[in-house]
């Protein structure tokens, strides 16, 4: 029963994030699907329902919801005066569209942790029906498995540390809290590491992750913005590194429990 009571007490502690007082001024507005950003959304959807199966193609949509929800939620707790909630994040990772840009690294840091924390709750509770639920039904225990698998695979790569995912707005933050030149040197270095792994072990993942780490020194970098305190650093970093392992534990141990 540990495997249930646990999400719901991580659960009720994440109430919060959810239901905590709001900035009074300022609202949350849907915004709908573009014909580009639906047909994006459209085609991942189904490349992902075929390739794999239809449920990892709903645990998708769930959690472009959740991720797309916390975003808005958290532009609402920063005091935006107006926050959009995007239907689809796939053409515009950049950030939540909002009125006004932040001020503050750990306003950039709060916004982009906020989804994927809002995650773990469903992750870890689809996690543990799929543990609860496996002996007694086994088709329903495999399909929450694939959806806890989609949910942590999602927001783990989301917390990757390239522009323009919020692990990247992350990444740069912490890393200009030590130097503004570091983010380029520590860009240089996850390139270089991933290069090597790529070549090594002739892994295509590898590769995309070189070119993804590549790419995102094209981006530039946020002007007139207030950087991280050392403590402010520590706090953010702590956060992103039990989120980051938080994904990749629950992803790893409920699939080679499926395979």
């Amino acid at each position: 029963m540990s495997f249930i009571l646990l999400p719901i007490l991580i659960g009720l502690l994440a109430l919060p994030l959810v239901m905590g007082p709001l900035a009074r001024s300022g609202k949350v507005t849907r915004v709908d699907l573009t014909g580009s950003g639906f047909l994006t959304a459209l085609c991942a959807t189904i490349a992902i329902s075929s390739l794999a199966s239809p449920i990892f193609g709903i645990g998708f949509i769930l959690a472009v919801l959740i991720h797309e929800a916390g975003l808005a939620l958290a532009c609402r707790s920063i005091g935006h005066d107006l926050s959009r909630m995007r239907i689809s994040t796939i053409s515009n990772t950049s950030g939540p569209e909002s009125q006004k840009d932040f001020d503050h690294a750990l306003e950039d840091c709060f916004a982009a942790l906020y989804g994927p924390v809002l995650a773990v709750v469903p992750t870890l509770l689809a996690l543990g029906l799929f543990h609860v639920l496996s002996p007694v039904s086994p088709v329903l225990s495999d399909h929450l498995g694939k959806l806890a698998i989609t949910l942590a695979a999602f927001n783990f790569l989301m917390l990757m540390p390239f522009r323009p995912l919020g692990g990247g707005r992350i990444a740069q933050a912490v890393s200009n809290a030590f130097g503004p030149q570091s983010a380029v040197f520590i860009t240089l270095f996850m390139v270089a590491a991933f290069a090597s792994a790529a070549l090594r072990e002739q892994s295509i993942a590898m590769s995309i992750l070189t070119a993804a780490a590549l790419q995102s020194l094209f981006h530039s970098k946020r002007e007139n913005q207030m950087a991280l305190s050392q403590d402010q650093t520590l706090i953010v970093m702590s956060c992103y590194a039990i989120t980051l392992t938080v994904y990749f534990m629950a992803g790893f141990w409920c699939l080679t429990r499926l395979i």
